[in-house]
């Protein structure tokens, strides 16, 4: 899982197993972005960043609690704040054109030269998806017959890949969830997921990917809005890649 650090430094990431406790957290944190343990907090709350006296934040204590059990799950911003002066790394470091001394020539070749192109990739990951008939139905009878797709709903997908990459969905796993018309919220890494792991591996199958039903509730002229986007993309970056 992947949780997301916010400091007065700017924002940062810590990766970690599913189930780990908020000590787990805390040692990582102390490991990979040398911080000292002594004078850390963490919360849930933004306002943590800006007040003199941080000692009231306590919605996240309790070493040995699992991060799902504070409302932690992967993708997630956690604020913290450190009790020392650090030296960070910037997130953006100036090109050659943006670096360059005010007056200093520069050609066009080197402009065209620091151009970023966004291509098509030569490939797709993924040949080609296909669902278990039964599996899909069920799915979409029940977005119809208890939401009316009035929200949106999510859901994991279990089943085989071959070397071609052909991806066979077998059954979705819906776990705990909000959702709204808007958003929608996995609640990831309980015991029940856990469940779900293991005995789909007993059945010789595996997490291939994850889906989500739109709301029909709200008519839209775009086929994904930016939050979509990035769920996505954190979801494929934390667990679903082709491996």
């Amino acid at each position: 899982m992947i949780i997301r650090l916010r400091s007065r430094d700017g924002l940062e990431r810590i990766e970690l197993p599913e189930g780990s406790t908020l000590q787990a957290l805390k040692q990582a944190i102390h490991a990979k972005l040398n911080i000292a343990l002594e004078g850390l907090y963490l919360s849930r709350q933004a306002q943590l960043l800006t007040v003199q006296d941080p000692k009231g934040f306590t919605d996240m204590v309790g070493d040995a609690q699992p991060l799902s059990a504070l409302g932690v799950s992967h993708g997630d911003m956690v604020f913290m704040l450190v009790g020392e002066e650090r030296q960070v790394e910037p997130a953006y470091k100036k090109g050659l054109f943006e670096a360059r001394q005010f007056g200093q020539h520069i050609t066009v070749q080197d402009v065209i030269a620091l151009q970023v192109r966004v291509e098509r990739q030569e490939k797709p990951k993924v040949e080609s998806v296909s669902f278990d008939r039964n599996t899909a139905n069920v799915f979409q009878a029940y977005m119809q017959g208890a939401f009316k797709f009035g929200i949106k709903r999510g859901g994991l997908l279990y089943g085989n890949t071959d070397e071609a990459g052909n991806v066979a969905v077998d059954f979705i796993y819906e776990p705990p969830q909000e959702g709204t018309p808007e958003t929608l919220k996995l609640h990831r890494g309980g015991e029940e997921e856990a469940m779900v792991e293991y005995l789909a591996g007993l059945l010789g199958y595996r997490k291939v990917g994850w889906l989500f039903a739109q709301s029909t509730k709200k008519a839209a002229d775009y086929i994904l809005n930016t939050d979509e986007v990035l769920q996505m993309a954190q979801m494929q970056c934390g667990r679903f890649t082709q491996s």
